[in-house]
């Protein structure tokens, strides 16, 4: 099967640039796949395809504020970080736009609070390795002057930062939300688990891979 079977028209103006609230009306396609039927509900019904026993799986992963702007401390060039995994103390790795005007030792400014040294660069991955400068606490620091990593195609700048977390969201780690979960309320949740369907969490961290583009021609 060739990638390229997968290709769609999508139209910008059908991507939501904001969520729905509540955020269990956004809508729901059901599946039937003896009768190869398709039903279009919205989410909240999922509770009328769950039964008694059922168990429900969710990913209590929570969204780091991992974007930061900054400039170099010599030229005042304008840089992006996204922070994408902690290495060990102050120590990150990070990918960075624009690429080519970071060099290892370049000093970078985000703000009175914090500062770094990009150390070296990951020819590999195309990613860099900086240690950061600051004085406090730094994740009150990056939750103080961060951004959330949102996809491309969210063009609009969020409000509020918890719309790009899910309502169990509760260990931080990822540079993007479990985009699955994020139709769940806590009124639903409860209506679920008054059903009697089992809820349970796991910790599964969203890291660079979900931003990497599939290179293979052939995906069988």
């Amino acid at each position: 099967m060739k990638l390229e079977e997968f290709d769609y028209y999508l139209p910008s103006g059908f991507i939501a640039q904001k969520p729905i609230k509540p955020r269990d009306r956004s809508r729901l396609m059901v599946l039937n796949r003896p009768r190869k039927k398709i039903k279009h509900k919205i989410f909240k019904d999922i509770k009328d395809y769950l039964k008694k026993d059922d168990l429900l799986v969710v990913n209590n992963t929570k969204v780091l504020p991992a974007r930061l702007y900054g400039f170099k401390e010599r030229t005042k060039g304008r840089v992006e970080f996204l922070l994408i995994k902690s290495i060990k103390d102050k120590y990150w790795e990070a990918l960075v736009r624009p690429g080519k005007i970071v060099h290892s030792g370049t000093k970078i400014i985000f703000g009175p609070e914090l500062e770094g040294i990009v150390e070296s660069k990951n020819k590999e991955k195309g990613s860099y390795f900086i240690q950061f400068n600051f004085k406090g606490n730094f994740k009150e620091i990056l939750n103080k002057i961060g951004q959330m990593p949102t996809p491309p195609y969210i063009k609009e700048e969020l409000k509020v930062g918890n719309d790009y977390q899910t309502v169990y969201a509760a260990q931080d780690g990822s540079i993007a939300a479990p985009t699955a979960g994020l139709h769940f309320t806590k009124s639903l949740l409860g209506e679920l688990a008054h059903k009697g369907i089992e809820i349970v969490y796991l910790t599964l961290h969203v890291g660079r891979g979900t931003f990497e583009p599939i290179r293979a021609l052939k995906v069988e």
